[in-house]
């Protein structure tokens, strides 16, 4: 009885599919008479099979939260690389493409990222804020090491923008006046090898 019950069901709402796919496909096409009768077979459908129907909702929604679960736990979320560029391509870009580059990265990070303006900056190219904790960053995408003048621009930013910390970012390497006075100004100094690790 029960293998009979179960596929008296199984017809009933395959029937019910094919109804609603049919309904949707010819919305405009049916007359208010034939909606009058599609109302009327549906509600003596419910009023028959409406514990049926409610069940099948209830384990349906129940499956989904099992599968969304189940992905949550054991699927592993593979770290996006922003354009999967490599630190030579990183090279070959232009100041404006550079600080495209670090805003995405930055973003996948988790930060809140600002563009300051191409001219007029004040020293930042990049506001970060996370969490309320802002960081003015001056990006260098040079072929020469960069110098004194990065780290103050940086602190620059920072003070024009109200940040708590400065960095400066670049694809090449830093001078040893700038390494000394980043360190004595607290200024945060992302170098080559540090980016390629970063990425």
């Amino acid at each position: 009885m029960y293998c009979i019950s179960t596929y008296n069901e199984g017809i009933t709402i395959y029937w019910v599919i094919i109804l609603y796919r049919a309904m949707r496909r010819h919305a405009k096409r049916i007359s208010k008479t034939n909606w009058l009768i599609i109302g009327i077979f549906l509600i003596a459908l419910l009023d028959t099979y409406g514990d049926y129907i409610l069940m099948l909702v209830i384990y349906t929604a129940m499956l989904w939260f099992s599968y969304q679960i189940l992905k949550l736990l054991f699927v592993k979320r593979q770290r996006t690389k922003p354009n999967y560029l490599s630190i030579e391509e990183i090279d070959k870009l232009g100041g404006v493409q550079f600080e495209d580059f670090l805003e995405q990265l930055f973003t996948i990070k988790g930060y809140k990222v600002e563009r300051t303006p191409v001219t007029g900056d004040f020293g930042a190219d990049l506001i970060l804020n996370r969490q309320g904790e802002k960081i003015a960053v001056q990006a260098k995408c040079y072929s020469n090491s960069v110098g004194v003048d990065a780290v103050q621009q940086a602190l620059s930013g920072k003070a024009y923008y109200k940040c708590r910390h400065a960095m400066v970012i670049t694809n090449s390497k830093f001078t040893r006046n700038a390494l000394e006075f980043a360190n004595t100004t607290k200024v945060e100094l992302w170098d080559r090898e540090r980016l390629q690790k970063e990425i």
